[in-house]
C-alpha cells in the first residue's frame, strides 16, 4: 500500500523510466547517496451511498485512473473513501461492489485533481440493478449443467458470463436498464 500522500519519483527527478539516470554498481561495492525527496500528492475524498435509501455503503471498491496515476480504496462503514498519492490531472473515478451478486450498478465520473490539494465531496449514489435469470434445458426439459451463458448490453458496457448449475439455472444481477443479447454455449 501507499505510505502517506506522496507522489512516486524516479531517481534524480527524471520524468519517466526511459529518462531515469542509470546507477551502475559492481559487487561487492556499497553504493550510498541514492536519495529522493518526494513531493506531496493530491487526493480525492467522498462518500458512496445507496440511491434507494441514501444510506452509506461499506465495502465498495473505489478506484481512479488518469493522467496523474492510479489508486484504489474501499469504503468504510460510513461509506467514506480516501484516495491519495495522485498527481495533478483528470481522473475517471469508478465505484462498484466487489461481488457481482450485490445488486448495485457500478458508477463512474470524471474528477480533476490539483496536487497537493484534496478534491473533497466526490459523492456517488449507487442504484439497484435489474436481474436477468433463466433455466437452460435439453430435449424433454432435462436441466443442463455447465452451460456458459453470455449477456451483452446494447448501450452500456455491461458484459458478463455465467454458468448454469445442476438445475440448469443461471442469473445476472446489477444490470443497468438496457436491451441485451443472451448467448447460450454448451
Amino acid at each position: 500500500g501507499r505510505v502517506g500522500n506522496f507522489l512516486g519519483s524516479f531517481y534524480n527527478n527524471a520524468a519517466s523510466l526511459q529518462e531515469a539516470t542509470p546507477i551502475t554498481v559492481t559487487a561487492p561495492e556499497l553504493r550510498s547517496g541514492i536519495n529522493a525527496t518526494l513531493s506531496p500528492g493530491g487526493g480525492i475524498t467522498g462518500t458512496i451511498t445507496s440511491a434507494a435509501t441514501g444510506l452509506p455503503l461499506s465495502g465498495i471498491m473505489v478506484s481512479v485512473s488518469g493522467t496523474g496515476g492510479s489508486a484504489y480504496a474501499f469504503t468504510g462503514a460510513d461509506g467514506a473513501f480516501t484516495l491519495s498519492g495522485l498527481g495533478s490531472g483528470s481522473y475517471e473515478l469508478k465505484a462498484a461492489p466487489l461481488s457481482e451478486t450485490v445488486n448495485l450498478i457500478a458508477a463512474s465520473r470524471m474528477v480533476e485533481v490539483v496536487a497537493p490539494e484534496i478534491t473533497a465531496g466526490v459523492d456517488i449514489a449507487l442504484a439497484e440493478g435489474a436481474t436477468l435469470s433463466g433455466t437452460v434445458t435439453g430435449p424433454g426439459g432435462t436441466p443442463l449443467n455447465g452451460i456458459a451463458v453470455f449477456v451483452r448490453g446494447d448501450e452500456h458496457n455491461y458484459q458478463r458470463y455465467a454458468t448454469t448449475d445442476a438445475a440448469g439455472l443461471y442469473s445476472f444481477t446489477a444490470m443497468p436498464s438496457d436491451s441485451y443479447q443472451v448467448f447460450f454455449r454448451p
